[in-house]
């Protein structure tokens, strides 16, 4: 927005006296930030926010057009999706009004007008500290809302709200770096920030096609969960190497630490598909700059130094748990430089997935440097139910028997088979032995996590997916670091309740992952 900057600077200075001190907010274009159906105006360079206590909400729409025509009914569309966001989608209880005018980018004087007299005398321009904090506590849910994948499942609209370091990604990173590595243990929202992110892409650019946007994941269930937010086209890493994508701009990787190179260096034919449309496909689209987000150490924007986006690069967001890397996918070449040098990065810390009790029970099974993450609420959550002594063979006839007893305890305490997905470790028992045992009708796969039913997966195949309900079904192992990967991402797939099936205790060695991999326990 370097064309708006003279006006930006007038609002703030002509704000920043104590009586009209207020928050200032811009962005490229306020009624796509709201999702909202009002098509884009040409010559609309940003929208500013104004908010203050004598003032209210007033949106300035900056122009580079000498025709305000459409441009003011385009800021009057766009005051009004707020105000009815703010009540509707933010649950705002307060009388305010939001006024709007049009401000050109030559502006040598910009007046911030007090209202709208349309307005009835109750509706007071006036905010007391309290009604201020109610609107602007509306205000935060409506712009960090995205959808949550139980409202297909429970016939009701749910939403997530973004923690902030996941809002920074999607509103503020996304200025500053092309190329990024997102680093984050599992229920981080790693997935969740990733369709958030493609679809501030589209927000920002109303003419991009969602087959633009490439979504690459090995995980099949992944895909067809992404698939249904309907902002890109999705294929496995296999499809990526061997297929041409001539019309992709963007290129989203997700669960990157599962991929391999055996068909060719994935990463580079990446680096090569986001350039395609450049200007200059020689540059480089990294620049080596490490987030304040792990550091502390704020980066230099890009949009100052406009190194990246003179060339106008696509975007490349790889996303990555390496907490979940097993011991098998250790022996494979997974074809990403080594975990310290996947710069630029960002990490997230704040888990908001699993209940207090699995957050707390996952952490067992984490090298020490992952340690460093928190939980992002105060949920409890239901005991984790360990149950052990299962008759030998461990996976015959009378494992099935004890699992029936629990599916079936379950359904009978009220929770619907929607909610519940059951994991072995490796292989799944063939689906009529499992539904004869479990006297159910129809069983799914990871594949279709979003139905009513329960879904029977194996660990790896579920890698990515969640449920409020999950029981594991583990023999124990001999290989330690495969014991203590698996079981991470195990575990962190259950929301609410945990219950463990296992051959012997579920914990096996207390020893850290970390001290095994130097030797110290085996």
């Amino acid at each position: 927005m370097p064309v708006a900057k003279g006006v930006i600077k007038q609002v703030q200075e002509k704000c920043s006296g104590s009586r009209r001190r207020g928050l200032l907010l811009g962005c490229h274009s306020l009624a796509a930030s709201l999702d909202s159906d009002i098509p884009p105006a040409e010559g609309v360079v940003c929208d500013l926010l104004l908010i203050s206590r004598d003032i209210g909400l007033h949106v300035l729409t900056i122009t580079d057009t000498e025709d305000h025509g459409q441009i003011t009914h385009y800021s009057h569309a766009a005051a009004q999706a707020l105000k009815r966001d703010l009540v509707l989608k933010g649950g705002c209880k307060e009388k305010f009004c939001v006024s709007y005018h049009v401000v050109p980018c030559s502006a040598t004087a910009v007046d911030v007008p007090n209202g709208d007299n349309r307005y009835p005398k109750s509706y007071s321009m006036a905010f007391t500290r309290e009604k201020l904090t109610n609107i602007l506590d509306a205000l935060v849910i409506i712009l960090s809302k995205v959808p949550s994948t139980l409202s297909t499942k429970l016939g009701v609209s749910f939403l997530h709200l973004l923690t902030k370091e996941q809002f920074l990604l999607v509103k503020q990173k996304i200025n500053e770096h092309r190329e990024y590595w997102i680093q984050g243990a599992a229920g981080t929202g790693k997935s969740l920030v990733a369709v958030e992110f493609m679809r501030e892409l589209r927000r920002r650019d109303k003419s991009l096609k969602k087959e633009e946007i490439l979504y690459v994941c090995e995980n099949k269930g992944m895909r067809a969960q992404t698939e249904r937010a309907d902002v890109c086209q999705s294929v496995c890493r296999k499809t990526f190497m061997e297929e041409s994508f001539p019309e992709v701009k963007h290129v989203i990787f997700d669960e990157a630490q599962s991929f391999k190179d055996d068909k060719g260096n994935w990463l580079r034919k990446a680096r090569k598909l986001v350039r395609q449309h450049s200007d200059n496909q020689n540059s480089e689209v990294g620049t080596g700059v490490e987030s304040e987000m792990e550091s502390g150490a704020e980066p230099e924007s890009e949009l100052e130094s406009g190194s990246e986006f003179q060339e106008s690069p696509g975007y490349l967001w790889i996303f990555i748990g390496n907490e979940q890397r097993s011991q098998r996918g250790l022996r494979h070449e997974a074809g990403f430089p080594r975990l310290y040098d996947q710069k630029p990065y960002c990490r997230l810390k704040k888990v908001i997935r699993n209940s207090k009790r699995i957050y707390h029970f996952s952490k067992m099974f984490l090298a020490k440097p992952a340690l460093e993450i928190e939980i992002g609420h105060d949920f409890e959550g239901e005991e984790i139910d360990e149950i052990k002594n299962i008759p030998e063979p461990f996976l015959g006839r009378g494992l099935l028997e004890k699992l029936n007893e629990v599916l079936h305890s379950l359904l009978q305490k009220g929770y619907s088979k929607g909610e519940i997905a059951i994991l072995f470790q490796d292989e799944v028992p063939e689906s009529a032995i499992l539904l004869s045992t479990l006297n159910l009708e129809k069983i799914v796969n990871a594949e279709e996590n979003h139905s009513q039913d329960v879904v029977v997966s194996s660990v790896p195949t579920y890698s990515g997916l969640e449920r409020p309900i999950v029981i594991l079904v583990f023999p124990w192992t001999v290989d330690s670091y495969e014991y203590f990967a698996l079981r991470y991402c195990a575990v962190t797939r259950a929301m609410v309740k945990l219950i463990v099936l296992c051959e012997d205790a579920f914990f096996g060695w207390a020893a850290p992952p970390f001290q095994l991999l130097h030797g110290r326990v085996g």
